[in-house]
């Protein structure tokens, strides 16, 4: 009896994908954000030396968070009853931990996804465009599709609603 909960536990509830075309624009926007900025710097130098390395800091931050983008979107997100997890192997939250999700057009959220609020605080997290974790607070979505997001939110809410039973 014991080993069906377990592979109950460990079965794939939902799984979110980053898309393509959302990947490719915000990894685009950062790139050109980049350049635009080091082009502006070198072409049009200011007087300053200071507002120079901040553009030029500001355009490298621009170039590295595309590359980071780059990378996240090949992370595959999981589901389970007891966790979600990344397919690189972070663990974002455990279901038993979680408090809250909010899906609402208001809410603070990342784009086409949710907010998943916990009990008890969790380490920083962030992978540019699937995922960030701040003190108590999960955020799911950004260049994976909307659709799945909205899936997976709602299977969350009957896991978690299961549980207050």
């Amino acid at each position: 009896m014991m080993g069906e909960n377990n592979d109950d536990d460990d079965r794939v509830l939902a799984m979110l994908r980053p898309s393509a075309p959302r990947a490719a624009v915000g990894m685009g926007s950062l790139a050109v954000l980049g350049a635009f900025l080091l082009w502006t710097a070198i072409a049009t130098p200011p007087a300053d030396p200071g507002w120079m390395a901040v553009m030029i800091g500001i355009s490298a931050l621009s170039f590295w968070g595309a590359f980071e983008m780059y990378r996240a979107a090949k992370e595959t997100l999981v589901l389970t009853r007891t966790a979600l997890r990344s397919s690189s192997g972070v663990e974002l939250f455990r279901v038993a931990e979680v408090r809250s999700v909010e899906r609402g057009a208001l809410a603070f959220k990342p784009s086409g996804g949710f907010v998943v609020w916990l009990d008890s605080r969790q380490p920083l997290g962030w992978s540019p465009g699937v995922w960030w974790r701040y003190r108590r607070m999960v955020g799911v979505g950004g260049i994976t599709r909307a659709t799945e997001a909205r899936a997976m939110a709602e299977i969350l809410q009957l896991v978690i609603a299961e549980r207050v039973r």
